[in-house]
């Protein structure tokens, strides 16, 4: 893997960040943390009040100019077994908020509006459901929001509140500017996100306009790669695919008879990158556990770059974007894929 993780390619719209957050496994209870010590008004951040007043003004609540005492905490108990990812009080309101980075809705919210309801209720405050997500969630989660919305939740994305903490936070220049280089990280990476989120695929008109543009350049490195993988690996079935016209070239290493698993070289527009592909199911959790664990310790890896892609449920990517012309450095981590093959999925051979 290339020391520098952060996307350089001339060819991509849009560049990777590197960050605590990407660096780490991080998901939705991390994310959930990190937004309840932003929250709480009494914690050494020196936000004070910068992150409620920009949740307020999402539900267009009016606010006075004191401060606002709030505090919040993370996996809030509702009972049944059940916890809420935030729950959030202040001298007027209870909130409860649901965190959803990439998880599907549950059937859940009934249990968190009762406990809600009842907090509000025992205090004499205004309740607020909210659930919490990056942009492009709700287009694969319509159905159930139509739902939730009757029962008074609202759905806020990342965008509206970040837009909300960055025009408020000039009025807070006394805050821990190790902490303020921590947010502008934390909303970078969740950014990032919204974007893949939005074009999973990146099927969508920036990639493809840039894809069109270079498509000859792109062929060239195809080319090149082809004949190399070929040249180096004469005792392995090899298949390849020139794909179109889309941004997914790829070409499959297939090291078993059975061709079950595959080392697989494929690229879109950030670079080269290598993976495993399954070629009769999806990998089983604990494959995905081993391949996680080898891609973390040995490659250091973001954690975000690892996920099964979307548009193959069966692909595990197992390194960050390769520059298009270091093909030395492909064939040796192509190499490693064929020897996590050898030693993790030994079954396969024939």
């Amino acid at each position: 893997m290339s020391e520098n993780n952060e996307s350089t390619s001339k060819y991509s719209p849009i560049q990777i960040p590197v960050n605590i957050f990407t660096l780490c496994s991080m998901n939705e209870p991390e994310y959930s943390s990190l937004l309840a010590f932003f929250l709480n008004t009494s914690l050494f951040h020196g936000f004070r009040d910068l992150w409620i007043r920009a949740l307020l003004n999402c539900l267009k609540i009016s606010q006075d100019t004191q401060t606002i005492p709030t505090f919040a905490m993370c996996e809030y108990n509702v009972g049944k077994g059940k916890k809420i990812d935030l729950f959030v009080e202040t001298p007027n309101y209870i909130i409860g908020i649901e965190n959803k980075i990439s998880a599907k809705l549950g059937n859940q919210f009934d249990i968190y509006s009762e406990k809600i309801q009842e907090e509000a209720q025992n205090k004499k405050k205004i309740p607020y459901k909210i659930i919490l997500a990056p942009s492009g969630y709700e287009n694969r989660n319509k159905a159930n929001l139509k739902k939730l919305r009757k029962d008074n939740w609202q759905f806020i994305t990342y965008s509206e509140l970040f837009e909300q903490v960055q025009d408020l936070l000039g009025e807070y220049t006394t805050c821990n500017p190790s902490f303020l280089i921590q947010m502008n990280e934390f909303m970078e990476t969740i950014k990032f996100i919204e974007y893949f989120n939005t074009d999973t695929e990146k099927n969508n008109s920036t990639y493809s306009k840039s894809y069109k543009k270079h498509k000859k350049e792109l062929k060239k490195h195809y080319n090149k790669i082809n004949k190399r993988i070929y040249n180096e690996f004469k005792q392995h079935d090899i298949y390849s695919k020139s794909a179109g016209d889309d941004a997914f070239y790829f070409i499959a290493i297939s090291v078993h008879k059975s061709e079950t698993i595959a080392a697989e070289v494929y690229f879109d527009l950030d670079g080269w990158r290598i993976a495993l592909f399954n070629y009769k199911q999806q990998f089983s959790e604990t494959y995905k556990r081993i391949i996680d664990t080898y891609i973390h310790i040995f490659h250091n890896v973001p954690v975000y770059q690892t996920q099964i892609t979307q548009h193959r449920r069966n692909r595990v990517p197992l390194t960050a974007p390769i520059p298009f012309e270091d093909y030395n450095k492909v064939l040796e981590e192509l190499h490693r894929a064929v020897d996590i093959i050898n030693k993790y999925f030994p079954e396969v051979n024939s």
